[in-house]
């Protein structure tokens, strides 16, 4: 009878881990819905936006070029590079964040500071002591105050180009590890256009160096928020994918738990009964009656 009351305590504590699982779902859902249109709408804009800070970056370039050669100037230099990695500040996330940190860490060599939003990332570049190999920033939360990004913006004007390791929301089924480039540089078309032969030229009023300094400052910042926004869409996406599979093998656990009671029941049942019988044996009286 204990073990049956032993395996009745672990039904009612998976029971009680389902509705544990069951409201981190609930909650997840709610907020997703909150910021999936917004996210969804804004991404678009973020998008075309990247295109123009690409072109103006472009023509800022060429500009400088052309300046150089004038001068006789060499205008070859080295860019400083930035990654930032964005993780969430704890887990069941499922493998999203896996999958992220995965592919950060295949490129993080090639860059000359790290950049890391969220507790899990800051973990994981410790424990690989990448904070050895690469100067790192660490800022141990996922939701960002002003101050944070005051300071990140500071630390963006240092940088030529700045890669964003972030998950991406594709929909409720699949979310991906994505690098967002939010310093203006599109290295595919950058080679298309050499192969084409063709160099798109643009006006810009009121000029190429105040409106490359805008994009540097103000548009750069929003572009990073906009990877933020992704980040939390997806993970949140994730998040209720891991916990509907979470929920599917408490229900599996319940239901061999329940079976197994089941059993030690009928066990227990015709245990008794052959005791019983057993005790009735021994006591046989006359005619033949036990």
């Amino acid at each position: 009878m204990s073990k049956v009351k032993e395996i009745k305590r672990e039904v009612e504590f998976f029971n009680d881990l389902k509705y544990l699982t069951e409201a981190y779902e609930e909650i997840a859902v709610m907020r997703m819905k909150k910021i999936r249109s917004l996210i969804l709408a804004s991404r678009r804009f973020m998008e075309r936006a990247a295109d123009v800070f690409f072109d103006v970056k472009l023509s800022y370039k060429r500009q400088v070029e052309k300046l150089l050669k004038s001068e006789s100037q060499n205008p070859g230099k080295s860019e400083k590079r930035l990654a930032i990695l964005i993780s969430p500040d704890s887990k069941l996330y499922g493998d999203l964040t896996g999958k992220v940190l995965a592919l950060f860490m295949k490129n993080a060599a090639k860059y000359n500071e790290v950049v890391v939003i969220g507790k899990v990332g800051a973990e994981f570049v410790r424990a690989n002591k990448l904070d050895r190999q690469t100067r790192s920033l660490f800022v141990e939360r996922f939701k960002l105050t002003k101050e944070d990004l005051h300071r990140l913006a500071q630390k963006f004007v240092e940088f030529e180009k700045i890669d964003v390791y972030h998950p991406r929301f594709e929909n409720l089924v699949m979310q991906v590890a994505n690098t967002t480039n939010i310093s203006g540089d599109r290295p595919k078309l950058l080679m298309e256009e050499k192969k084409s032969g063709q160099r798109l030229n643009f006006l810009v009023e009121p000029s190429i160096d105040k409106v490359f300094n805008f994009f540097k400052t103000q548009a750069l910042i929003s572009l990073f928020k906009g990877t933020l926004g992704e980040s939390e869409l997806a993970l949140l996406a994730s998040r209720i994918k891991a916990m509907e599979r979470a929920i599917e093998r408490i229900d599996k656990n319940i239901d061999e738990s329940s079976k197994r009671v089941l059993r030690e029941q009928r066990f227990e049942r015709d245990r008794r009964q052959l005791e019983q019988l057993a005790g009735v044996s021994l006591w046989q009286v006359n005619g033949g009656y036990y």
